[in-house]
C-alpha cells in the first residue's frame, strides 16, 4: 500500500505551483529489501545526484549536504538538469527552415519527485522524527501531509494519535480559553493520514468529524470502498473513455487530411473500451481523467457522478466555460502563444500542470527523452516533450493547451446526452 501510494501521488501531485512534490520515505530494517526492489522498478522516482554533479556544481550545490527532509529547492524545477541544444535544418528544397532538437547534445527531465529515502529505526513518535517534522513545518512554502503505512491498522492509529499529540503540544497554542490551533494556521498544518482498510471502530473512533478542518484523517475504510454505488460510481473511466475517443477522432481527421479524404465525424469513429487498450494506453486515459478534477479546479469547476435524482444548472452553456471551449486561439499549432487575458494565464498554468503530470507518468513506465520512431515502427518509449515547459516544441505544448478545452468539451457534450444515457456532469465548485 505505501508503494502504491507513493507511485499514485507522484503521478497526481501536480498543481498550480508548477513544482515538483516532495517525498521523504522514512523505513526500518525489515523494508529494506522492498525498498531495494521499489528503486529498481522505478529508478527516475528520486534523482540521481551523482548524474548531476556539474549541474549542482554550477548552481554552487554540495551533493554531500542534500538532505531528503529538506532537499534541495533547486531540484523542485523541472527545469533542473535539462539542457536543449536545437539546429536549424532545411526541407529538401532548401526553401523552408525547420527547428529540431540535437537528442545527442541534449537532456531530458529524468526524476519526477525531489526527496530520497530515510532510514529509522524510532518510528514515527521518536524526538528525532518529530523534530524534523516541526522544522519541515516551519518551511516557508511546504505543507507537509503524513502518511502512516504499517501492516496493522491498530499500529497505524496509536502512531498517528500519538504523533499528533506531539505536533499539537509543540505547534500549537491556546487563545482565550479556546481549543488550540495552530500558531501560524497557513505555514505550519500538517495533516496525518494513517491507513486503517480493516478496523472500522478504530476508523470512527478516530476520525474528526466535529473538527473544523480535519488534522488527522483515517483512509482506507472498506465500508466506504467496497460498496455497490462506491464501486459502480466510477466517473473516470467513462472520462477515460472519453478522452481516449477524444484522440482517435483527432488522428483519424489528421490522416484523412493527409490522405486528401474527408474528416470522418465523431459518431464515425468507434468508441474503444478500457478493455481494448493496451495496458499503457489504459493506464494513461485513467491518469489523465483523474487528474482532470485537479485541473478543472483551478477554474473553480469539478465533475461529478451524474445523479438522475439532482436537477443541474445548464453548466453546459454557462459563459465561463464557454469561453474556455470556444477561443480557439491556443488551438493553433504554429502561432506563438502569448498570455494577455487572464483567461489565456488558466489556459497556460493548467497546460503546464497537465505536462508535468504526462512526464510524471511517463517516466514512471520508463519512457524517455530521445526521438521518437517513425509511425509505423515498433514503439521506443522515447519523446522530445520529456522537456521542461520552455524547452517543449510548440506542437508539443499546444496538445496540452488543448487539453482543457477538450475535456470541457466532452462534460459539455455529456451533459447534453439523454439523462437516461448522462455518465458524469461538469458542476461549479462551492465554498
Amino acid at each position: 500500500v505505501g508503494q502504491e501510494l507513493a507511485i499514485k501521488l507522484a503521478q497526481m501531485a501536480h498543481y498550480e505551483n508548477l513544482k515538483r512534490a516532495r517525498m521523504t520515505i522514512v523505513y526500518n530494517k525489515s523494508d529494506a529489501e522492498a525498498v531495494q526492489h521499489f528503486q529498481e522498478l522505478y529508478p527516475s522516482f528520486f534523482p540521481d545526484l551523482d548524474s548531476f554533479s556539474n549541474e549542482l556544481q554550477v548552481a554552487g550545490l554540495d551533493a554531500t549536504e542534500y538532505q531528503v527532509w529538506q532537499p534541495f529547492a533547486d531540484l523542485d524545477e523541472w527545469s533542473f538538469g535539462v539542457s536543449v541544444a536545437k539546429k536549424i535544418v532545411f526541407e529538401p528544397n532548401e526553401k523552408n527552415e525547420v527547428e529540431i532538437i540535437d537528442i545527442a547534445s541534449s537532456r531530458g527531465i529524468e526524476y519526477v519527485v525531489n526527496g530520497g529515502f530515510e532510514f529509522s529505526n524510532g518510528g514515527v513518535t521518536c524526538d528525532r522524527f518529530v523534530d524534523k517534522l516541526k522544522i519541515l513545518s516551519e518551511t516557508k512554502g511546504v505543507r507537509p501531509f503524513v502518511f502512516i503505512c504499517h501492516t496493522e491498522d491498530d499500529l497505524n492509529c496509536a502512531d498517528a494519535t500519538e504523533l499528533r499529540s506531539e505536533l499539537d503540544i509543540r505547534l500549537k497554542a491556546s487563545k482565550n480559553g479556546q481549543e488550540p490551533d495552530y500558531v501560524d494556521r497557513c505555514e505550519h498544518r500538517i495533516t496525518i493520514l494513517p491507513y486503517v482498510p480493516n478496523r472500522p471502530m478504530l476508523h470512527q473512533l478516530i476520525h474528526p468529524d466535529d473538527k473544523n478542518g480535519a488534522d488527522l484523517i483515517p483512509w482506507g475504510d472498506c465500508r466506504e470502498s467496497c460498496t455497490f454505488s462506491a464501486l459502480t460510481a466510477d466517473n473516470f473511466r467513462s472520462l477515460a473513455t472519453a478522452i481516449n475517443h477524444d484522440f482517435d477522432l483527432k488522428c483519424a481527421q489528421q490522416d484523412a487530411l493527409q490522405n486528401g479524404q474527408t474528416p470522418p465525424s465523431r459518431d464515425q469513429v468507434p468508441v474503444k473500451s478500457l478493455d481494448e487498450m493496451s495496458a499503457w494506453q489504459r493506464h494513461s486515459n485513467l491518469m489523465a481523467a483523474a487528474h482532470a478534477t485537479t485541473k478543472l479546479a483551478l477554474l473553480r469547476l469539478t465533475i461529478v457522478p451524474f445523479d438522475p435524482n439532482v436537477v443541474y444548472s445548464r453548466i453546459d452553456e454557462d459563459p465561463e466555460i464557454k469561453q474556455f471551449i470556444d477561443g480557439g486561439i491556443h488551438h493553433e499549432v504554429r502561432r506563438e502563444w502569448i498570455t494577455k487575458t487572464e483567461k489565456d494565464r488558466l489556459i497556460e498554468v493548467v497546460a503546464m500542470m497537465e505536462h508535468h503530470r504526462w512526464i510524471a507518468e511517463r517516466l514512471l513506465m520508463d519512457w524517455k527523452f530521445g526521438d521518437r520512431p517513425p509511425k509505423g515502427s515498433p514503439e521506443n518509449k522515447r519523446r522530445i516533450a520529456f522537456v521542461d515547459w520552455d524547452h517543449l516544441p510548440e506542437s508539443e505544448a499546444v496538445k496540452d493547451r488543448d487539453q482543457i478545452a477538450r475535456i470541457l468539451e466532452l462534460c459539455r457534450d455529456e451533459a447534453r446526452r439523454p439523462r437516461e444515457k448522462c455518465r458524469f456532469m461538469i458542476t461549479k465548485m462551492t465554498g
